[in-house]
């Protein structure tokens, strides 16, 4: 209807290329009891930033070195690094902790409570936090420069793309 929106405001407080941005509101609790809207930033300044949308305010800064991806899901937020570690930090700062290791760098992270997937430039790694030793790797051969990948969490369903296919795989099958 091209009508205009107003520029909110900006927030400041990364000291380097801001890399991912993740909200609260693909998580099942997108606000907290105190209507806070809530989402992360993470940089390559080594920190991954909670931020309240409504006042601008950061809310807390977790140290993850050279930080990739994040992704946040109700009182958590999972990062990656570029040695392919997958972080999870509580909200609330009392747990910190690397917990899972990729082939190769994150570029993306989804996260819904159960499966943590990590999407790098070659392959798709798939987490089940219930179980600890239960890690599924899908070479994605994603054609040069095209990260193409749907990852539906609620479904259950990844989608990718290689140069003339698109593969689907099933997690609840």
């Amino acid at each position: 209807d091209g009508r205009q929106f107003p520029h909110f405001r900006v927030l400041s407080g990364h000291e380097s290329v801001i890399n991912s941005l993740a909200t609260s509101t693909k998580s099942s609790k997108p606000q907290t009891p105190d209507e806070r809207c809530l989402f992360v930033s993470g940089s390559y300044d080594n920190t991954v930033r909670l931020w309240n949308a409504l006042t601008g305010q950061c809310l807390r800064v977790f140290v993850v070195p050279n930080c990739t991806a994040v992704a946040f899901c109700d009182d958590w937020i999972i990062s990656g690094d570029l040695q392919g570690n997958i972080h999870t930090h509580q909200i609330d700062g009392v747990l910190s902790r690397s917990v899972r290791k990729c082939r190769h760098p994150p570029v993306e992270i989804h996260y819904d409570g159960k499966w943590i997937v990590s999407v790098s430039t070659e392959y798709i790694t798939i987490f089940n936090t219930e179980d600890h030793t239960s890690t599924t790797e899908i070479q994605s051969m994603f054609p040069k420069g095209y990260e193409c990948v749907i990852i539906d969490l609620v479904a259950g369903e990844i989608i990718y793309c290689t140069e003339y296919n698109l593969h689907v795989y099933n997690l609840k099958a």
